[in-house]
């Protein structure tokens, strides 16, 4: 996990009131820096290729996802994106989404090849209200998802995503149009409730 040292508390504090509790998705965000200081938290798993986030106060993580332009148009002349990686340095990397992160306990309720995971969230009274909470991302787990155990409860960080424009993004080998404001298209993997299934603890899941 990346490290927060002192010297960037200003920093830190003033981009979280930057963000706000009411974060505008018009913001411009910051370049792509590959986890270089000061948005150097990492996950662990695969979402690493494409956040940018920060560790302030309280646990909270403001930041940045971001896309790249794949060469490609749809008929209407369109550019298409996707999540950016850190492979492709031939491609301009840009601020796609703007998020809030919120640490929390979720269950694996169900996962599947070729579909996200889902999971069950332990208490929703955890988070901000009003607020578009729909995506979560274990942390210090296994780094595949299909290597999570359905049933068990894992710690990690649920977001708020915000599209700063509208665009074209390819996601899970689908063409879905991402409209400027709260995005609950592409990322969405949480449910509160789900049959033989209650919320986990803090350490782990209990399947009824």
């Amino acid at each position: 996990m990346g490290k927060f040292t002192p010297n960037i508390v200003v920093l830190a504090v003033a981009l979280f009131l930057t963000l706000g509790i009411n974060s505008s998705a018009k913001a411009e965000g910051v370049p792509w820096n590959d986890h270089q200081e000061p948005f150097n938290f990492l996950f662990g798993n695969p979402i690493e290729t494409h956040q940018s986030t920060i560790p302030i106060l309280e646990g909270r993580l403001p930041g940045f996802l971001y896309i790249t332009f794949t060469g490609e148009y749809t008929a209407k002349g369109e550019p298409i994106f996707r999540h950016s990686t850190t492979t492709d340095p031939e491609n301009e990397v840009s601020v796609g989404w703007q998020v809030r992160v919120v640490p929390t306990v979720a269950t694996v309720v169900y996962n599947q090849v070729g579909v996200q995971p889902i999971w069950l969230i332990k208490d929703r009274n955890d988070l901000p209200q009003p607020s578009g909470f729909r995506h979560f991302r274990w942390l210090d787990g296994p780094m595949n998802a299909m290597d999570l155990n359905v049933g068990d409860a894992y710690g990690g960080y649920i977001l708020e995503i915000m599209a700063k424009d509208t665009f074209i993004l390819r996601h899970d080998s689908e063409l879905v149009r991402i409209a400027n404001g709260l995005d609950l298209a592409t990322h969405t993997n949480v449910v509160t409730s789900f049959p033989g299934f209650t919320a986990g603890g803090d350490t782990d899941g209990k399947h009824e």
